[in-house]
């Protein structure tokens, strides 16, 4: 495939997933208001968005290390994209690690600060913790394969399975509470949110399968991580900012 078809591929691959998550996410989120309500539903995007600045800790790192990666690829050098990709690894893996670190300590003491007499300390706090976990965890397990598919132009397949990933949640998230309509079972946002850390682990696996095809000859997994790309990361992130 030439690169002005990939181009056009991606574009349909991104406008087909954006245009479907935004209209399941519409229904997701009118249906947690109706069975949790307002104060539930408010709960959860205030975490989401104190989660997004949690993710600035890992903003710069993706792309120091795909930068530092077109040119082993052009090479056909595959002793140091190896390197390179031990290393994003290895780097991504230490990073999302203090990303949950923070997001734990931000989760035990933000509930603090919300004077709500409906809502009591330990509802928020697992509320945050599986909310964190939900947000953070694709990080660890989808954030590589993710990119190596990347940096061998296999973007719209990269976009097209982050996007049926997403629809997967909304789908199930609403298909749990039709099943607690219809059963009258009282069930908890914490099981809704436990279905999507569960659909984010699946994730990890689709993208690790998939990046095995294309490197399965390409890549030694045991190779010396090169972490070099990490003193490119906070340029990259004080641009991005």
């Amino acid at each position: 495939m030439n690169r002005n078809k990939i181009i056009i591929f991606n574009g349909i691959i991104v406008a087909f997933t954006t245009m479907l998550n935004a209209v399941l996410g519409m229904v997701e989120i009118s249906m947690i208001l109706k069975y949790f309500g307002s104060t539930v539903n408010g709960l959860i995007q205030t975490g989401n968005q104190v989660l997004n600045y949690v993710s600035l800790i890992e903003a710069g790192l993706r792309a120091a290390f795909l930068y530092k990666m077109y040119r082993p690829i052009a090479d056909g050098n595959n002793a140091q994209l190896s390197s390179l990709y031990t290393g994003f690894r290895k780097s991504m893996s230490s990073t999302v690690n203090k990303m949950l670190l923070v997001s734990l300590l931000v989760s035990a003491i933000y509930p603090l600060f919300i004077r709500n007499n409906s809502l009591t300390y330990p509802y928020m706090l697992t509320i945050f913790i599986l909310l964190s976990l939900k947000v953070i965890l694709p990080y660890k397990v989808t954030m590589v394969p993710k990119y190596m598919l990347v940096v061998k132009e296999k973007k719209y397949k990269a976009e097209f399975i982050s996007g049926i990933s997403r629809a997967i949640t909304s789908v199930a998230t609403i298909s749990l509470m039709i099943f607690n309509s219809i059963f009258n079972i009282d069930m908890s946002i914490q099981i809704l949110l436990i279905s999507g850390i569960l659909i984010s682990l699946l994730t990890g696996f689709w993208f690790e399968k998939e990046m095995n095809k294309i490197f399965r000859n390409i890549l030694d997994k045991k190779a010396q991580p090169d972490i070099t790309p990490n003193r490119m990361s906070k340029d990259i992130l004080v641009h991005n900012i």
